[in-house]
């Protein structure tokens, strides 16, 4: 080091370091490396940046200098992966398979995970077979996989960069091959290639290969089926596929996912004729002509004296069911894929398609350099209009003017991870998670006496006017933006396009409820999603979980329409005591300045 601090100060006389070089550059990667990356330190700030700009000469050559951020070692627990303190001292259970496991290698070339598929657990291993960087421990299978104890139920599989017949029988046997093939049989590992498959291709290559291998014990073979390659991935790797049936779970269908409709592709002129044809032959609908809605029949109705509430379930039922059929048949399915993508565009298929037909001329041509370059701009063709697509799409995105973009942009930065809930309360079964949500976090509601209708009379300072077309036109037309449907699938977008399909149907049915005071049963019910609060210690404790209730959206039409009736009475039948909770701001303030204005008059009159 004191040499080369005398070549800065002999060959760079516009500098004057101070204090001693050190290697940045560890001794482990000097040994093959050429080059390395020393640390020099100046006086003064602006002497090095003027290094930065001018550059160091050393050794008759000049040196490119950068600014030394300098970096302290973080304490981080592999089994936790907290922070401040070391493995062996940590009591939590571990965050992932991989880095908690006992049984994992530290190699950055070998991964082992253990996955559990109802009560029995396999594992995963996959491998990257690289020879050793420092050219001390050789390749990978022989640093970590020879060492690996194989179980019953194991999957290996990743790239092995060995040539082999068993695998391979058109390219020259690797050195070490031979040594690989016999650890798979003494393993009893079943090769799930097709022998001649390739998996591997590059452009300065004759022929493909296989290089890319994957391998299962006795114990699993049985449970894998259609192994197949991808080859329009854009690397120079095929992908792997493979299916692997296990023990399913008992599950529930997803209403939720099963009744989303895509709106945008709706055909809305034959969707309003059905809903017309279906609403004026219906018998149930035409019943409720005959339902009167005085005061005195609401009292009825409270105290069970008459059954119009089995017409008006009925009839709710009825409008339910018309519109369902219509959506059924007019509006398509939305098709919900995990991690779709929304930048994807239709040329981008076409370009896809593009570059795997271009991947298979130049495979099945490899002496013909010009199918070589066509492959080439192909394929930077394709990954150029990615990142041009997403770009666009995002620009796109954030400068919408929709208020609640700043919160979708967000939760897209944030992981996603789709979870399946672990035990609840020893109970593994979807009815006994129920169970115990139920019990837990639904507990039983206090029970109280009825009321005692018998000589009610209504207050005449409440005026409770009959529903309007207006409110209902108000109601049905109102803007909710992302309100996830119901059990019955029906959005607010459809509900809208069904008001303007049959307005009088949908004001007789709520102008009976509303006028009436009756909600329908078939309205009441929810669908409850179940959601992880943040940062909980146990999430095998049904606390740890919130349930967020899914109402159908027909129902919040009466709901709508009856809060702002109780806001209107709130804000101008309130006490005086309340007055300031209730009113407007500017109403607040000039209150307030009456008696104010009036006590400074009265005082200045006096004087």
């Amino acid at each position: 080091m004191d040499l080369i601090l005398d070549e800065i100060k002999t060959f760079n006389p516009d500098f004057k370091p101070i204090g001693t070089p050190f290697w940045l550059t560890p001794a482990s990667k000097r040994a093959y490396q050429r080059e390395g990356a020393i640390v020099v330190a100046f006086a003064t700030k602006s002497e090095a940046e003027l290094a930065i700009r001018k550059r160091l000469y050393i050794a008759g050559s000049s040196t490119r200098v950068e600014q030394f951020y300098e970096t302290k070692p973080t304490t981080q627990c592999q089994k936790c992966q907290g922070f401040g303190h070391q493995d062996a001292y940590c009591r939590r259970n571990p965050s992932c398979g991989l880095c908690g496991a006992s049984d994992s290698p530290t190699d950055s070339d070998i991964q082992i995970f253990n996955c559990q598929n109802g009560n029995k657990t396999f594992q995963i291993i996959n491998i990257y077979n690289e020879a050793d960087q420092a050219k001390e421990n050789g390749f990978t299978i022989e640093r970590c996989l020879y060492n690996i104890s194989i179980t019953q139920e194991t999957i290996l599989l990743g790239d092995f960069n060995a040539h082999h017949p068993w695998w391979d029988p058109f390219s020259k046997k690797s050195g070490n091959a031979d040594q690989l093939a016999e650890w798979f049989e003494d393993q009893n590992l079943t090769l799930l290639n097709e022998p001649g498959i390739s998996t591997f291709y590059r452009t300065n290559l004759l022929n493909p290969s296989v290089l890319d291998l994957t391998l299962a014990s006795e114990g699993i073979s049985p449970q894998i089926h259609n192994w197949q390659t991808l080859s329009d991935t854009g690397s120079d790797h095929a992908g792997i596929l493979f299916e692997l049936k296990g023990k399913e779970a008992p599950t529930t269908p997803n209403d939720e996912s099963t009744a989303r409709y895509n709106t945008k592709l709706a055909n809305w002129e034959k969707f309003e004729s059905i809903l017309k044809s279906e609403s004026l032959y219906s018998p149930i609908l035409s019943t409720l002509d005959s339902i009167t809605s005085t005061e005195e029949d609401s009292l009825n109705l409270l105290k069970d004296k008459d059954n119009y509430y089995s017409i008006l379930d009925q009839a709710a039922s009825e409008l339910t069911k018309i519109i369902q059929k219509a959506t059924e048949r007019c509006i398509p399915k939305v098709i919900s894929i995990k991690r779709a993508k929304p930048w994807w565009t239709p040329e981008l298929k076409d370009l896809r398609k593009e570059l795997g037909n271009a991947k298979q001329i130049s495979e099945s041509n490899p002496e013909n350099p010009s199918f070589k370059e066509e492959y080439r701009i192909a394929r930077n063709k394709y990954f150029q209009a990615i990142k041009t697509a997403k770009k666009n799409h995002w620009n796109e995105f954030l400068e919408k003017g929709d208020t609640q973009t700043i919160f979708k942009a967000m939760a897209y930065t944030k992981d996603f991870q789709d979870q399946r809930i672990p035990d609840i309360s020893t109970e593994n079964s979807f009815e006994g998670k129920c169970s115990a949500f139920r019990s837990t976090l639904f507990p039983p509601l206090s029970t109280t006496l009825k009321p005692q209708w018998e000589g009610y009379k209504q207050s005449k300072k409440w005026e409770w006017p009959n529903l309007s077309q207006t409110e209902l036109s108000n109601a049905c037309s109102a803007r909710i933006q992302g309100k996830t449907p119901g059990p019955d699938g029906i959005t607010q977008e459809i509900i809208t396009k069904a008001y303007k399909a049959i307005p009088q149907t949908f004001f007789t049915l709520f102008s009976k409820l509303l006028n009436l005071g009756y909600h329908p049963q078939c309205w009441k019910q929810a669908t409850g999603a179940i959601l992880k609060k943040a940062s909980k210690p146990d999430y095998s404790v049904p606390k740890a979980y919130r349930v967020i209730a899914l109402l159908n959206c027909l129902g919040k039409i009466s709901e709508r329409i009856l809060a702002q009736r109780l806001g209107f009475l709130a804000e101008n039948h309130s006490s005086p005591t309340q007055e300031p909770n209730r009113r407007p701001a500017k109403e607040i303030s000039s209150r307030c300045c009456t008696p104010i204005n009036h006590r400074n008059r009265k005082k200045q009159a006096s004087q």
